[in-house]
């Protein structure tokens, strides 16, 4: 059996880099290799060179039920990340003004999001092609729209990736996250809106594109 450092004293915590939610101790999450689902139990335990007292480490343990063992894998297995479970100052948990990025391994994901790390006031969903860059999503919760991050979040993503070719389906899109669940712009809005950021129409779909920065 692989030593599980306590929960109630652990200083880390998983997040998972799709949701930016915690994963907490005795939650199912999928087999990384797709045989069902496993239990997470918690970090490794390790000890510094010097220091007895015993410290939660970066890797995280499962249980399998069938057959019963437990195993350790790499957070980036799990698509997550550790994180000091030190709570941030508040400032920073009311500022959403800030985009984060985190990368998710499997599928070149990027996910660029504003407001706590938790429950995120806006995100944007990035895939990575060999030829381009693609805008899977982006969505603002219904009580944040209106304070431009949307504009916020879209202006990250060109930040990053301008220097190479950026499409995305120009649709109306209704977010499943977050309730209630009122339908974002319509596609004239959102032809104008991405039209503004260097974004041109496919003359042949509707697919839109922006050259990459030479």
């Amino acid at each position: 059996m692989i030593a599980v450092f306590p929960a109630e004293t652990s200083t880390v915590r998983l997040v998972d880099l799709a949701t930016c939610e915690e994963i907490t101790p005795g939650q199912k999450i999928p087999e990384p290799y797709g045989d069902g689902q496993i239990t997470y139990l918690g970090p490794t335990v390790c000890r510094e060179d010097g220091d007895p007292r015993p410290k939660p480490g970066r890797v995280a343990v499962v249980a399998y039920e069938s057959p019963e063992t437990n195993w350790a894998f790499l957070p980036a297995e799990l698509n997550a990340r550790y994180e000091d479970a030190t709570p941030a100052p508040q400032a920073a948990l009311t500022d959403d003004r800030q985009v984060r990025v985190t990368y998710r391994e499997k599928g070149s994901e990027y996910w660029f999001t504003t407001g706590p790390a938790g429950a995120p006031t806006g995100y944007a969903r990035v895939v990575q092609h060999h030829r381009h860059t693609w805008i899977d999503e982006i969505a603002v919760h219904p009580d944040a729209r209106g304070r431009g991050l949307a504009t916020l979040l879209l202006t990250a993503v060109i930040g990053r990736f301008g220097h190479r070719t950026i499409g995305l389906h120009c649709a109306p899109f209704t977010p499943q996250r977050w309730e209630p669940r009122p339908p974002g712009l319509d596609r004239d809005r959102l032809l104008h809106w991405y039209g503004s950021h260097g974004f041109e129409v496919d003359a042949f779909d509707e697919c839109m594109w922006r050259p990459g920065d030479r």
